[in-house]
């Protein structure tokens, strides 16, 4: 048997060696070798698959007489990676792997590289399988950056037990072009993918050559007229159709000739002006579930809405004020501005519990220099009591008068308030240095940082010293009292002058009543509610707003 395996382990690596010719082999697994349940080469630092998810199979390897099956029955993907690997920057990456089984795969990269979701290249699209035929599949990818511990990463999700889940086999890993001559390569859009919006940025990497110094790129669309790019910034396509389209990138000296030999290359993909599986916001992010993470999880999705905050890896759009309105989308690929109305298709994710729209299918500029809705007036205690916090994820918010009772990071410009709770305040959009024992208004976005809600801010004016604001309540907002809570029939607001419209809205986001006031202290009839929780915001003259939770019982 010794003798059968080792004489099979020859036949793979000649085979991996006879597929690549020249190249070098990077990495190569054909799962003979296990310490338990984890295989030899995959031991990375990227696994999140549990080690009893990982097991050999024997049943019908591919070859020799091992493979590694894969369970992940849920729709939360896991990762399976190999051993640390050195990666070189320009580096095209060829994936050859066999896979059977029933579930779904995708490939992964981890290089560290910047500008992108924690150093990873977008995951590809998953393969979907239901079969107990092998099937050979090849991929590539291209690194943007030299490091010692890259890996390679086998995305999995939904497997089923009617075919033992999934298996995958004799994978080989060798590079592609390392010369010193001039290269190009298109990642994005992906090759035959689908892209649900007429407007598409094709990225690309060029090795060896630097654009306006030693040369530029001609491109051209479907066989037309060329046109030159002098930058290595994305090339943004525009009106196109739906169906099947290609573009070709070809590098030229600063004369416009072409090298010889030839340098260029080529993309197709494809157009769908229908965007898939319209959803609001809000019914992308409600959900009683605890945690309360969204029901469209790894599903696609088109959604829509005014972008409130910018910055490099994303944005944050907003649908009205009412709560579940919010939404993060992570897109290092387009530009958007505040004020923008975007319809946008992607992958709902959950990152670390926070709801985020990624890897865009989609992106269109409906309208530009929209106002954005107006900021939700709350306390510390809203976003650190977790039946509250998940209503507010990706919505512009304010908190008023407030002393800072911390500076907990001045390398990240992080700081908290202390209200009836603390309240975290971030620096990923805007850093501040602020001074302990000083009240602050500060407006900004919901945002999840390292496991907890931060507020933040998006630009100067939105941290200022109390009293500068103009719009602000008149009352002191912490000398509000909502009572009793619970309420049966009745609930009264006290201290509220300047207050003109109490709305009552319940856990959805759905506004029950607009209360008209002239006076500081209100009785409102709950008696016609159901019980459960509620929210008042009080709203004054300027349009701030002061939202209190109450419960009908």
């Amino acid at each position: 048997m010794k003798k059968i395996i080792t004489l099979s382990i020859i036949s793979f690596l000649m085979l991996c060696f006879s597929n690549v010719k020249a190249q070098t082999v990077v990495f190569s697994s054909d799962f003979e070798n296990w310490n338990g349940n984890i295989p030899f080469g995959w031991e990375g630092s990227r696994t999140s698959i549990s080690t009893d998810s990982v097991k050999p199979y024997t049943v019908s390897a591919h070859s020799p007489t091992h493979a590694c099956q894969l369970k992940n029955t849920t729709a939360t993907h896991k990762r399976f990676a190999t051993h640390d690997i050195k990666v070189t920057i320009g580096t095209v990456y060829n994936i050859s792997f066999w896979v059977r089984g029933h579930g779904s795969t995708r490939l992964g990269f981890y290089d560290g590289r910047a500008g992108s979701s924690s150093g990873y290249d977008a995951y590809h699209a998953y393969l979907a399988i239901n079969s107990t035929t092998w099937t050979h599949y090849t991929d590539t990818v291209v690194c943007k950056n030299t490091k010692s511990s890259g890996e390679f990463i086998w995305d999995v999700k939904s497997t089923f037990s009617d075919m033992d889940h999934l298996q995958i086999d004799d994978i080989c890993i060798y590079s592609g072009t390392t010369t010193t001559s001039p290269l190009i390569t298109i990642y994005n859009p992906y090759y035959n993918s689908t892209t649900y919006s007429p407007n598409v940025p094709v990225e690309f990497y060029t090795g060896n050559f630097v654009t306006s110094v030693d040369g530029y790129i001609k491109y051209s669309v479907d066989g037309g007229s060329t046109n030159d790019q002098h930058t290595s910034s994305p090339i943004m396509l525009s009106g196109l159709i739906t169906g099947t389209h290609y573009v070709t990138l070809q590098l030229v000296d600063n004369t416009g000739t072409a090298f010889s030999p030839n340098v260029a290359a080529t993309d197709t993909f494809k157009i769908n002006t229908i965007a898939p599986n319209v959803q609001t916001i809000h019914d992308i992010q409600y959900s009683t579930a605890s945690p309360a993470n969204s029901s469209f999880v790894n599903t696609v999705v088109t959604t829509s809405g005014i972008v409130t905050a910018t910055y490099s890896q994303g944005y944050f759009i907003q649908n009205g004020t009412n709560l579940w309105s919010g939404l993060y989308v992570y897109d290092n690929i387009n530009t958007a501005a505040q004020g923008d109305s975007i319809k946008v298709t992607g992958t709902i994710q959950e990152y670390y519990g926070y709801t985020e729209l990624s890897w865009l299918e989609g992106f269109t500029i409906l309208s530009s220099g929209n106002p954005v809705p107006t900021p939700i007036l709350l306390t510390g205690s809203s976003l650190k009591d977790t039946v509250v916090s998940e209503p507010y994820e990706g919505m512009l918010v304010k908190v008023a008068n407030e002393p800072c009772s911390a500076i907990t990071s001045a390398t990240y410009g992080e700081w908290q308030l202390f209200q009836v709770d603390t309240t975290n305040i971030g620096g990923v959009l805007y850093k501040f240095t602020p001074t302990v024992g000083i009240n602050y208004d500060v407006t900004g976005v919901v945002y999840l940082t390292y496991g907890h809600d931060y507020i933040e801010p998006r630009y100067t004016s939105d941290v200022v010293v109390h009293g500068a604001s103009i719009n602000e309540l008149t009352t002191d907002v912490n000398s509000i009292s909502v009572y009793p809570n619970p309420a049966s029939s009745v609930l009264f607001l006290n201290n509220i002058e300047g207050i003109e419209t109490i709305r009552i809205s319940n856990i959805l986001g759905e506004t029950i009543d607009n209360i008209k006031v002239n006076s500081g202290n209100v009785a409102v009839d709950v008696s016609n509610l159901s019980n459960g929780i509620y929210f008042a915001t009080l709203i004054n003259k300027n349009g701030m707003m002061f939202t209190k939770k109450f419960s009908k019982e």
